[in-house]
């Protein structure tokens, strides 16, 4: 009996050697995982936040372009504007976000170059400028939803590192049935306007 309980108390002193480490390794790799998913989560609202706001500069100047320049320009919005963008690729290295930046960059200077030009002069878009801005609105529009979908994944990457294993499967039903989606959906807007507060992002004017 005493070799016996030797034996077991041996091979329980084993498994507890290789089981404190793997946790821990474990436990390192999921911070880590988290810390990636926190800045995936950041970098891609920010990046869709700035969407929305390139989107309603350009619907902006396509409505009031028959009003006089001054009521429509304003440049400390576009210059925020490309300052976030700015700031945005020097941290980012998606490719996908950063195809999603380079939309929105083009955009903005588009409509900058317009008003700022002189090709406002008489207050009417012309067919082919027109036909740009709307273009450039529909493919912002294509990029926001890209993003919303990644955000998403990442969302629920997230919420699944961050509980047990035995609620896991409540998670995959918040995020991958269709009333999860319809929630998630619902929410987007709410976050990317609380992000846009956090950061006192530079409003246009009325």
């Amino acid at each position: 009996l005493s070799g016996w309980a030797q034996t077991v108390g041996a091979l329980f002193a084993l498994l507890i050697a290789l089981w404190v480490p793997w946790m821990q390794h474990t436990a390192q790799s999921r911070r880590t995982k988290l810390v990636e998913l926190e800045n995936n989560i950041y970098l891609s609202q920010a990046t869709m936040l700035l969407l929305r706001d390139a989107q309603n500069l350009n619907e902006r100047v396509r409505q009031l372009a028959d009003l006089p320049r001054l009521e429509i320009y304003d440049p400390v919005l576009v210059t925020d504007l490309l300052e976030r963008l700015r700031t945005l690729d020097a941290k980012d290295n998606s490719i996908l976000r950063q195809a999603s930046q380079y939309i929105a960059r083009a955009a903005v200077l588009r409509v900058n170059y317009y008003l700022d030009s002189g090709q406002a002069q008489f207050r009417e878009l012309r067919p082919p400028v027109l036909k740009l801005l709307e273009d450039d609105c529909l493919h912002m529009e294509n990029e926001f939803r890209k993003l919303n979908f990644l955000l998403q994944d990442f969302l629920y990457q997230q919420t699944k590192q961050q509980v047990a294993i035995w609620k896991r499967p409540f998670v995959w039903y918040g995020f991958k049935t269709k009333a999860g989606r319809k929630w998630l959906e619902a929410s987007s807007e709410q976050q990317l306007q609380r992000l846009k507060k956090q950061q006192g992002i530079q409003q246009p004017r009325d």
